[in-house]
């Protein structure tokens, strides 16, 4: 089972059905929120009570396991297996790139800061917009992801005076040729740097990503980088603060490029993730999930 609704509910119909083990993934619990829910007194009750039906619950960085342990899940019961990258499919080519900008309408020469994710409210992209206006007018943005902000984006761009320098392609499938526009590697090579400014993250994906893609990333919040030890991402830089704080570090990453893209090493941290390790470890924790068949429902579950 995988998010919130789906591990309580899965959760209890794979007892009702006599399901030998049950397996959850947690990758969305912040210290504040879950999926954009407030963490409530309620939230959590229901949590830890579906918890208790499962065999075991995967987190998705230590972060996420400590969170879940101060909520009061026993440790025994928690997996960390990150989140996998397919590093290959990450790979930077140049090619790709000058195709993908073609094909965006990007100017040539156009420096492109990219962003990726849910366009929620909690993931802060207005405040990349905002940045972009305190940066000069080759300087572009390019959002990577569908969802309910995109309208207050829109028009955060519009006040703001850029939004003939703001792209947002919508939700982008990850698959290679054959799809409608550009997939999310193609969209990574064709950024020159990748910000994410959400402020609580439960992994950091899209920073992995980047990563992966060769490129400088500015984060709020990774605990995939924060996790790992320093001097794992020396391209990866923490930025808290607003717009003026991005803006200035922005500034700062492009000062230090040089023109063009220049080559692109993807660090240690991306490595860590590669997904044929990840998968391995879920793997076994499949392996030794099914060698402890749970057992018959706990009282006051039942099938009628």
């Amino acid at each position: 089972t995988h998010l919130y609704r789906a591990c309580l509910y899965g959760r209890l119909a794979a007892r009702l059905a006599g399901v030998r083990a049950v397996v959850a993934t947690e990758h969305s619990l912040g210290d504040s929120q879950m999926e954009g829910r407030p963490l409530t007194p309620g939230v959590r009750a229901l949590y830890l009570a579906g918890e208790r039906l499962g065999s075991a619950t995967v987190a998705v960085s230590p972060t996420v396991a400590d969170r879940l342990k101060r909520w009061g899940v026993p440790a025994p019961r928690i997996e960390v297996v990150p989140n996998g990258i397919d590093l290959a499919r990450f790979r930077f080519d140049p090619v790709q790139r000058l195709r993908t900008r073609r094909r965006l309408g990007l100017p040539e020469g156009a420096y492109v800061i990219g962003g990726v994710g849910r366009l929620t409210s909690a993931k802060r992209f207005d405040v990349l917009v905002r940045a972009l206006a305190e940066l000069p007018d080759d300087c572009w943005l390019l959002l990577v992801g569908g969802g309910p902000e995109e309208h207050v984006l829109r028009r955060t761009a519009r006040e703001a005076g850029v939004a003939d320098r703001v792209l947002l392609t919508g939700e982008r499938p990850y698959v290679p040729d054959g799809s409608p526009g550009p997939d999310l590697p193609s969209l990574a090579a064709a950024m020159d740097v990748l910000a994410s400014p959400s402020p609580e993250e439960a992994f950091g994906l899209a920073v992995v990503e980047g990563l992966a893609s060769g490129l400088p990333v500015l984060y709020a919040s990774c605990p995939a980088i924060e996790d790992l030890p320093s001097g794992h991402a020396p391209t990866a830089r923490r930025v808290t603060g607003g717009a003026g704080d991005f803006a200035r570090a922005l500034a700062e990453v492009r000062a230090g490029a040089g023109p063009g893209p220049g080559p692109r090493t993807v660090p240690e941290a991306a490595r860590h993730y590669c997904v044929t390790r990840s998968a391995a470890r879920l793997m076994d924790v499949y392996a030794t999930t099914l060698t402890h068949p749970l057992s018959p429902a706990p009282q006051g579950v039942s099938s009628t």
